[in-house]
């Protein structure tokens, strides 16, 4: 194991209980930005927004139009090394170096589709970072709302760390408080504890099939 690969595990191993409450951070966030801070964390998610704004405009609110650019704008902003190594847990261990790029591969495909299909189809008209708090010396959740026609507004919280490289990343979001390692990590290991990481990937393939198809 390199010096990167080990750092990120023991990162892993550090936040994912914080990410994993990333729904009670969100309460700690309405009672007030915390005054540090991770450096560029709230600009960086307000890059992003403004990006997805773009994007929407662009689609016209048709979701099969802006399928493709989300799914490269967000493959750009996630970490999707660390992200997946999350999502798997302890299991995360189990799985050789073959199974590892398989898995992420199939991973990020089906990250930056499930994320494409839940924005391309919101007719957003406004992104404003709302509030942030700092998690560590590294991370930040960043609270936003994404607001549409006739009132309607989107709940949005971002997990933001700066990466080995020293990049700003997403490592988890929360829609209308609902957080995707929550929600993945308990299906990750019920499918690749009963199965094994063959049908863990297989499985994100075919989630990952099925939401591009929903969005053609």
């Amino acid at each position: 194991m390199n010096a990167r690969t080990a750092e990120n595990a023991n990162r892993t191993r550090q936040l994912t209980p914080t990410v994993l409450s990333v729904g009670l951070l969100l309460w700690l966030i309405a009672a007030g930005p915390a005054p540090a801070t991770v450096p560029g964390g709230a600009a960086f998610i307000q890059q992003l927004g403004q990006q997805v704004i773009t994007v929407l405009r662009a689609s016209g609110g048709q979701r099969d139009a802006g399928i493709a650019r989300f799914e490269t704008l967000f493959a750009d902003s996630f970490d999707v090394p660390f992200i997946a190594r999350a999502a798997l847990g302890r299991h995360a261990r189990t799985l050789d170096a073959p199974q590892t790029r398989a898995y992420r591969a199939a991973f990020r495909d089906y990250v930056v589709s499930f994320y494409a299909t839940k924005f391309a189809g919101y007719a957003g008209q406004e992104f404003i970072v709302t509030g942030e708090k700092q998690v560590d010396e590294k991370t930040s959740l960043v609270a936003a709302q994404l607001r549409g026609d006739g009132g309607k507004v989107m709940q949005l919280g971002f997990v933001v760390h700066r990466s080995v490289g020293g990049d700003l990343k997403i490592i988890d979001v929360a829609v209308e408080g609902v957080s995707l390692l929550v929600v993945k990590r308990s299906e990750f290991a019920s499918v690749i504890g009963r199965r094994g990481p063959a049908a863990l990937t297989a499985l994100l393939r075919r989630k990952t099939a099925e939401l591009r198809s929903a969005g053609s």
